[in-house]
């Protein structure tokens, strides 16, 4: 009786996918993409990935989210007129709380 073996099997995300030679290809070509994984895996390496959320990523605010799902070559660090606009902004709001 005549056995084929698939291209890659749905693991857990801590699995390694079981590849034949022939069809190794496939599954390179499917690599994850940083917006098909969970913001927590995003910029680390395959072979540290965990199953789970680890509980200190865990209920975290959407904007916190958002900047662990950007991947390491999307980020920009900001020019130097922008550092100091937020820093005049943040200034100005401390002064604001602090003295009313």
């Amino acid at each position: 009786m005549p056995h084929s073996t698939p291209a890659a099997t749905s693991t857990a995300v801590d699995e390694k996918p079981v590849v034949s030679d022939e069809n190794a290809h496939i599954v390179l070509d499917n690599k994850p993409t940083p917006e098909s994984l969970p913001y927590w895996l995003v910029n680390v390496p395959p072979c540290e990935w965990a199953a789970e959320c680890p509980d200190f990523l865990r209920n975290l605010p959407q904007k916190n989210i958002r900047i662990l799902s950007t991947p390491d070559e999307l980020y920009e660090a900001p020019n130097w007129d922008t550092v100091k606009e937020i820093v005049s902004e943040l200034g100005l709001c401390f002064a604001k709380n602090r003295y009313g």
